[in-house]
């Protein structure tokens, strides 16, 4: 498995840095992004962090017990995949390997988007539950509207703005343990 892992992470990789600064005009790693957009960054994570915390979680931690750590090192693995090939893995290849047969940003944010929403329909279809129409739709917009944040830092301060916005959220598991 972690042999699996790592091709894929360096197939992934590949098709960042192939293609992300040649289609999208903008570097996979900013030397150094605007304040503001760190800013930025930090506040959406704290917002996402509190929608995630007060509206999505106590809905899915009881039915979705594995995807929440359970002990400081279950957290830091799943924080650790999560900075490491989550991000990768639903927004930076796949906003790349778009922008390259499309050459158009809407349209490759839109699909990432898409693609993102699609990965939570099949991880969805996993769980052993019955969920009301208002939470499915909550669940969807916080996925199209985490995808839309994640691709606009990714183009405006590159993969360490976007790795530091997905990391803020990890954070609202530390007072459960």
């Amino acid at each position: 498995m972690l042999v699996t892992l790592a091709w894929a992470t360096f197939i992934l990789w590949s098709f960042v840095f192939a293609w992300h600064t040649r289609y999208a005009d903008s570097p996979v790693f900013a030397v150094k992004p605007q304040r503001r957009y760190w800013c930025a960054a930090t506040l959406c994570g704290i917002a996402g962090t509190m929608i995630l915390h007060w509206f999505i979680d106590p809905v899915l931690r009881p039915v979705a017990i594995e995807d929440y750590p359970t002990s400081p090192i279950s957290l830091a693995a799943m924080t650790l995949f999560t900075l490491s090939f989550d991000q990768l893995f639903v927004c930076f290849a796949p906003f790349a390997f778009l922008m390259r047969p499309f050459r158009n940003r809407n349209v490759a944010t839109g699909l990432t988007v898409l693609f993102g929403m699609f990965l939570l329909y099949i991880h969805a279809r996993l769980w052993n539950a019955q969920f009301s129409m208002p939470f499915v739709f909550e669940l969807f917009a916080w996925r199209a509207a985490s995808g839309f944040v994640a691709v606009y830092f990714f183009l405006r301060g590159g993969a360490m703005l976007t790795l530091w916005w997905a990391f803020l959220p990890q954070l609202r598991h530390i007072p459960a343990l």
